[in-house]
């Protein structure tokens, strides 16, 4: 799945900036679903998927895209 980000609703904090210097602007990582929907504020946010669910997270902040890959349950 992908998603759009809105630029607007992006607030670059220090430590965001100083990971953009040393590693690029693109961020990978897992987290569950649960986990997901807290960061977003959003209950219905992935409303198809269990809570439980862990998820392969892409953000790349140079074209402000959200990349979503389910990975499956947490074991």
């Amino acid at each position: 799945m992908e998603f759009k980000i809105d630029p607007n609703y992006v607030t670059i904090t220090p430590e965001l900036a100083e990971h953009f210097r040393q590693f690029g602007k693109v961020i990978t990582s897992i987290t569950t679903v649960k986990d997901l929907r807290l960061v977003y504020g959003d209950n219905n946010f992935l409303k198809e998927m269990y809570e439980i669910e862990e998820v392969l997270v892409t953000a790349d902040y140079n074209t402000y895209i959200l990349k979503i890959e389910e990975l499956g349950p947490v074991h």
